[in-house]
């Protein structure tokens, strides 16, 4: 498994997908803050109530998603040395060691445009008691990273690509890209209930706090 983990870390790099997740919540929970009647209308009385609920929360925010992305990694290696073999992903891991796909890589991942996804899924949220991202529209916004990514390239980039796309292993590794995406997904839309109360208890247990060292802002 020594070399799936390694194919998984380098398709998938830790650090960014971090980020990226904790991005997310922030984008998804100052909206949820915003739209819930009771959270709108303590900011409203209470200016600044809405910011100390994530302060307090946002620690148990991080460490939920760090634990989620290195069951990500390790899943991910488990569905690679499922579906490729030991010289496979060891050519995969090559072709994301080059710079050029690296660099693509990345670029791919932080022109993504994940707040109007966050927002969506805080307003469900809110409105219906759960959350979920449309598949269809995450793949909206793949695609137009990729397409924005693609226009930058500089024709030397864009063969290198076609020569790694050319090896035989290739769509076997994309195959396995799209069962890990389908799969993250499916959990980012099932979170742990768990995870989602305790966060729930901290921001109420913050704000309550907030509001008994504040005065109201008419006073």
């Amino acid at each position: 498994m020594a070399i799936a983990r390694e194919l998984a870390r380098l398709a998938y790099p830790a650090e960014t997908y971090r980020a990226m997740n904790m991005r997310s919540w922030e984008v998804a929970s100052r909206r949820a803050l915003a739209i819930d009647p009771a959270s709108a209308a303590l900011e409203q009385e209470y200016p600044g109530v809405g910011d100390a609920a994530l302060s307090a929360a946002r620690p148990t925010a991080q460490l939920g998603i760090e634990q989620f992305v290195a069951r990500m990694l390790e899943r991910n290696a488990g569905i690679f040395a499922e579906r490729l073999t030991a010289t496979e992903m060891k050519a995969a891991a090559n072709m994301y060691r080059d710079p050029v796909v690296r660099r693509i890589l990345l670029s791919v991942l932080e022109g993504a445009d994940l707040d109007p996804l966050s927002t969506s899924m805080a307003n469900d949220a809110v409105a219906t008691g759960t959350g979920s991202v449309d598949p269809a529209a995450m793949k909206r916004v793949e695609q137009t990273a990729l397409a924005q990514t693609a226009a930058k390239l500089t024709a030397a980039e864009h063969a290198t690509m076609m020569r790694f796309q050319q090896t035989p292993w290739f769509p076997k590794l994309v195959a396995a890209r799209n069962e890990i995406e389908r799969r993250t997904l499916a959990d980012v839309n099932a979170p742990d209930p768990a995870w989602i109360a305790k966060q729930q208890t901290i921001m109420r247990e913050a704000m309550l706090g907030f509001i008994t060292r504040s005065k109201p802002s008419a006073e």
